[in-house]
């Protein structure tokens, strides 16, 4: 008895998964490949038929997710869903406008290399009379298809929108999200690109037909309902500000004493809008109050640095404001910047108290932003006396109100460098590794320039900690394998190239080649500066300033002093010493002082005359007017020649040195300013 019930289970158990089966692979439809047939018999289909505008695939389905379609090119796009078996020929239903229609696919191997190659697969619709043809292209991106009433446009400002996100990762609860809401152009400098920059405001209709927001997660980032869509346009690889923002994200946003997650992060999609296919994106959220959990009721503010306006001598202007600043967060009242003005007024006075200094900021977030924005040349962050596009987080602590900052805006990083005449205002590895930007506007450099050998080693510790961790060659290494193979390996690069053949791209065949060799090499000279700078503690500002330079004491200086009493400042005198040079062997009539780091000789000259010819250790030096000088006022300005080439100088202004490096690489302006 027992076995027969037995038995009987067993042939029940097996009816219901062959049920099972049958109504999945009903839902499923055929494999790709049951439709493929040879070249020959394609073309048949084709000579027999009329080609038709009316016969149209409504819809294809691969492994039960519609696909995408770019309508202008006939084209759908597949998203290969991670781990699955069957991704390379996928379980495939096609749905005609005529019921009796067929599929037939041009007998194609979809391979690895072939989405790579962004090649297509080519797939007929026919009838009896009729076909029509379309391309199929395989991504492994995610795809994000926005449907709106019209172009978005600056006119336009903000458009009702429906959002479809496929999400294809292996992990996802959902793999199609849909959600309402709104869509504008953003940016600033990028506005003026053929290929905008998005921002997404995500709304749902209550039950009572209120219109609330949307707060979800996009392919695993935070819930939210603020989101971005960063285009990349003016990035030869595509890659500088996701990987930058990513790693700032992984490796420094929660390295503060308040466990603040200080990041933003984005990841790769291919964006549809209208039905047309618009190229490779970045999704990702922006900084904001919520990240720094900002409570504006006990006065705490969330500050954007949005231009290069003075961040040393601070103060408000007539309108009551400060110049180069928003608030992005917080109460709009009479002491809406006391935080900020505060802390400039720490580190920007005569006298700086390296308590008080201590205590203005979340030290170890700091530090992190210090070496950070150094590591990845964030020239577009920081200068000699100002800072730009970084938040600055005001925040209440057990110890007082403390200040955070949070870094955004990386595309000019990673040896890139701005130019306005240059194509997309972008010139491609201009600046070379050995470069480094400093953050001279700040909390970090006073405590140094107060000879503070603690905060120096505090920073060198720190970066050795992150160099044996998240900035390791090996981490960075496979972070930049991830997106090689996102970019590249989807083959979302080939085709983006082909939508916007304006915009700034590298050489597709060497993928991320160049751009890992950078940044391993930049790694390697990071290495050496915050080696260099460990042994230089306890000196002042000036002399910490010679670690940015790796062939400092074998180059040759040009010193150009117009105000003599600066010799006698201590950090002058240091500095001076430093390069060998006597400085009371400096007299009055001095003005110019040729240093040979080589051969450590030093030649203290006069002034000069146009006409006046000098040989120095440096090589022979005259001064002449320069007509063709390139500047708004060129008859205030002339050029000092040597033997080994000439270059321009103007003069000092009284308050500060000026000293021409003379190295292998080229001229270096070295400028000191009390």
């Amino acid at each position: 008895m027992g076995i027969k019930r037995n038995a009987g289970l067993a042939l029940l158990a097996c009816s219901v998964l062959a049920l099972i089966y049958l109504l999945r692979a009903r839902g499923q439809g055929e494999r790709l490949s049951a439709y493929m047939t040879d070249a020959k018999s394609f073309a048949r289909i084709m000579e027999d038929r009329a080609a038709s505008q009316e016969l149209k695939a409504e819809e294809i389905i691969m492994n039960e997710t519609g696909l995408f379609l770019d309508s202008g090119s006939d084209t759908f796009y597949y998203s290969l869903p991670e781990g699955d078996s069957s991704v390379m020929d996928p379980y495939t239903e096609f749905q005609c406008s005529d019921p009796e229609a067929k599929a037939a696919v041009l007998e194609t191997e979809i391979t690895e290399q072939s989405i790579r190659e962004n090649q297509s697969v080519q797939l007929l619709i026919y009838n009896r009379d009729s076909y029509h043809l379309y391309r199929l292209k395989c991504t492994t991106l995610p795809l994000l298809q926005i449907t709106c009433g019209g172009e978005i446009t600056e006119e336009a400002g903000r458009m009702r929108m429906e959002m479809e996100l496929l999400d294809n990762r292996a992990e996802t609860a959902a793999s199609l999200i849909r959600s309402e809401g709104t869509i504008r152009i953003r940016g600033n400098s990028t506005r003026k690109y053929e290929k905008k920059g998005f921002r997404l405001s995500l709304t749902r209709e209550s039950t009572g037909g209120n219109t609330r927001s949307n707060m979800i997660s996009l392919l695993g980032m935070r819930q939210d309902d603020d989101w971005l869509l960063y285009a990349a346009y003016n990035d030869q690889e595509k890659i500088r500000n996701v990987f930058s923002s990513n790693l700032w994200k992984a490796s420094c946003g929660q390295n503060n004493e308040l466990g603040l997650d200080l990041g933003a992060e984005y990841r790769y999609v291919e964006l549809f809008l209208n039905g047309e296919y618009r190229g490779l994106y970045a999704l990702g959220y922006p900084v904001d109050g919520k990240m720094a959990a900002i409570d504006q009721q006990a006065g705490e503010y969330l500050y954007k640095k949005i231009d290069w306006a003075n961040s040393i001598d601070l103060r408000l202007d007539e309108t009551g404001n400060l110049s180069g600043y928003e608030i992005s967060e917080g109460l709009w009242n009479s002491g809406r910047w006391d935080a900020l003005l505060k802390l400039h007024g720490l580190f920007s006075g005569e006298e700086a108290d390296s308590g008080a200094l201590y205590a203005s900021v979340d030290i170890s977030n700091v530090i992190d932003n210090y070496i950070f924005l150094n590591l990845i040349q964030g020239m577009d962050h920081v200068s000699e006396s100002s800072l730009k596009n970084i938040y600055l987080a005001a925040k209440n602590t057990d110890d007082g109100q403390k200040i955070l900052y949070i870094p955004w805006d990386m595309d000019l990083t990673w040896g890139n460098k701005w130019q306005y005449v240059s194509q997309n205002y972008t010139l491609s590895y201009e600046t070379p590794p050995q470069t480094h930007y400093i953050m001279e506007s700040g909390v970090i450099y006073r405590l140094l320039g107060n000879r503070d050998g603690q905060i120096c080693q505090m920073i060198v510790n720190r970066y050795r900690e992150l160099r044996e961790g998240l900035w390791s060659d090996q981490s960075v290494s496979e972070m930049l394998d991830g997106y090689e193979k996102e970019i590249y390996g989807s083959g979302a690069f080939l085709r983006d190239r082909e939508r916007w053949p304006d915009g700034t791209y590298g050489d597709p065949e060497e993928g991320l080649s160049r751009f890992r060799a950078f940044v391993l090499e930049r790694l390697s000279c990071t290495d050496r500066y915050y080696d260099t700078l460990e042994t230089l503690q306890g000196k002042g500002t000036y002399v910490i300033r010679t670690a940015q330079y790796e062939d400092f004491h074998d180059s040759r200086f040009l010193i150009e002093i117009h105000n003599h009493q600066l010799t006698e400042d201590r950090d002058v005198r240091e500095l001076l010493e430093f390069m060998g040079v006597d400085p009371d062997r400096i007299g009055e009539e001095t003005v110019y002082i040729a240093v040979n780091g080589q051969t450590g000789e030093v030649d203290y000259i006069g002034g000069l005359t146009v006409g006046d010819c000098v040989d120095s250790c440096i090589g022979e030096l005259a001064l002449y007017a320069d007509p063709q000088a390139e500047y708004s006022h060129p008859e205030d300005y002339d050029v000092l020649v040597n033997a080994e080439g000439c270059f321009r100088c103007q003069p000092s202004a009284p308050e500060e040195i000026r000293m021409k490096v003379l190295t292998e690489e080229g001229m270096r302006d070295f400028r000191f300013k009390k």
